[in-house]
């Protein structure tokens, strides 16, 4: 088994609607990013296979989140603002979370940190400073 293998997630779902449109996919090892959401066809989907050390990174701040614990809808009471849901499997753990923002009452205490890792596994921009 490559270490590649060793680090890469059982599946992996991310997406995002409102001002902050955008969808990641775990397709056949590489995670796919569709810029405007994977409901429109251009700009063309983006194809990213993350290093082992960026896997690890990722997993790492995961765990030091204590991400696997956010399994619910944290903006269910918020009409406006930027829907998002996130699916992620990965060493026998699992997160299925959503949210209406990235921040304060609408996400888990430090999703703005874990949504800056998966951009950069992707290689997008966040829009937040860095």
């Amino acid at each position: 088994m490559s270490s590649a293998a060793l680090f890469a997630p059982v599946s992996f779902c991310f997406s995002s609607q409102g001002w902050a449109p955008f969808t990641v996919e775990w397709k056949e090892g590489r995670l796919i990013h569709y810029p405007q959401g994977n409901w429109v066809k251009k700009p063309p989907p983006q194809a990213q296979v993350p290093s082992d050390e960026e896997w690890k990174a990722f997993w790492e701040l995961t765990g030091e989140l204590d991400a696997w614990r956010w399994n619910e809808d944290f903006g269910r009471n918020i009409i406006c603002g930027v829907p998002w849901s996130l699916e992620v499997e990965y060493g026998g753990r699992k997160i299925q979370c959503a949210g209406n923002g990235f921040e304060g009452d609408a996400a888990p205490p430090g999703f703005n940190r874990l949504y800056r890792a998966m951009c950069r596994l992707i290689k997008r921009k966040t829009g937040f400073e860095e």
